[in-house]
């Protein structure tokens, strides 16, 4: 049986203690890249665009120094938390949207096609409608739109339950 030489610490066991210093190391390379890489996610990127940033955060969180790292993910992190809180504060977030279809889109597994966010309801004013996009002559008139959304994801002012009717249909 070894005896494994404790070191006495004032606040109790640490496991940082019993790792090496280069144990050490790659635990903040990894832990530093795994916040990138779920930051980058956030973003939404396009996937070629998406891996190109990843790969190239491999590559130079493998030239730099620990710290340096730890200074990458975290000042990524708060450039990230600012721009979403800017969004929010002047009301761009729901501005780029002209009409509630995209904001509340998702895609469903369960379904097998895009549906809405159950149990959402929104209302905006649309600056225009789906003819203004396809022609260059103003047509556009601003209205009001209220989007219900059930708890099924489909758009209904009332919920599905609640109604006596039954629809049949071939899914081909």
């Amino acid at each position: 049986m070894t005896k494994v030489n404790s070191v006495s610490h004032p606040r109790g066991f640490h496991w940082v203690q019993f790792m090496s210093p280069n144990s050490r190391r790659r635990w903040i390379y990894a832990v530093s890249y795994v916040v990138v890489f779920h930051v980058l996610l956030a973003y939404g990127l396009p996937a070629a665009v998406f891996w190109g940033l990843a790969l190239l955060a491999g590559v130079a969180f493998y030239r730099i120094q620990p710290a340096d790292a730890v200074a990458v993910a975290g000042s990524l992190v708060l450039v990230t938390l600012a721009y979403s809180l800017a969004l929010k504060v002047t009301g761009i977030a729901d501005a780029i949207y002209y009409r509630p279809d995209e904001k509340l889109s998702i895609c469903s597994d369960v379904h097998g096609h895009n549906a809405y966010i159950p149990g959402a309801s929104v209302d905006m004013l649309m600056p225009h409608g789906d003819l203004q996009s396809m022609t260059t002559v103003k047509i556009g008139v601003p209205h009001q739109v209220t989007y219900r959304i059930d708890s099924y994801g489909f758009r209904n002012d009332a919920t599905i339950a609640a109604r006596n009717t039954c629809s049949w249909g071939i899914r081909s």
